[in-house]
């Protein structure tokens, strides 16, 4: 009857306690599911959207297996591609066509330890990234953690690293001239 506020107290029946648990934990999401609805669920995914799209880094998202869920416009920038030809589709297949795609999935899917920054000539320009992979996980029935997907951060150091070389320039400049 839809009355998913009823729960069962079973404590003092060992038997029937885990039973009663599972029962009541279903009744709680149930209870969750009935209270939102299909427009609160749209417009939540329109704020995260529009949230990944303007984080000025490029962001990509990827499910279990490696299906792009999420790309924000840095990302399909400096990777030249077309958000339409991208969404749900296996990042695998893609890096086959796309050389910084496919560096980007080979380091997600056999970590390295070298840390060097990654230069993309992208927008008329030479910038250089760091690569961030950041495994996502959510808590499933309130107890343990399950993995979801990965998000690729790709942090622009540019600046910093134009601010080094010219700190190198200033010290070698200033050491030639003593």
């Amino acid at each position: 009857n839809h009355n998913y506020e009823k729960r069962l107290q079973m404590d003092n029946n060992e038997e029937f306690r885990d039973v009663a648990d599972s029962f009541n934990r279903m009744a709680e999401r149930l209870t969750e599911y009935r209270a939102s609805t299909l427009s609160d669920i749209l417009s939540a995914k329109k704020f995260i959207e529009a949230i990944v799209n303007s984080i000025n880094d490029p962001i990509i998202g990827l499910n279990t297996e490696r299906e792009v869920l999420f790309i924000n416009d840095e990302a399909l920038s400096i990777l030249n591609m077309k958000r339409e030809n991208v969404i749900r589709k296996s990042a695998e297949e893609l890096s086959l066509k796309n050389d910084l795609l496919r560096r980007l999935i080979r380091e997600l899917v056999t970590p390295s330890d070298q840390k060097e920054a990654l230069k993309i000539y992208a927008d008329n320009k030479e910038s250089y990234f760091q690569v961030q992979y950041i495994p996502i996980r959510v808590l499933e029935n309130g107890e343990a953690e399950v993995y979801v997907g990965d998000v690729i951060l790709l942090k622009n150091i540019t600046e910093f690293k134009e601010l080094d070389s010219a700190k190198t320039t200033f010290i070698s400049t200033i050491s030639h001239e003593l």
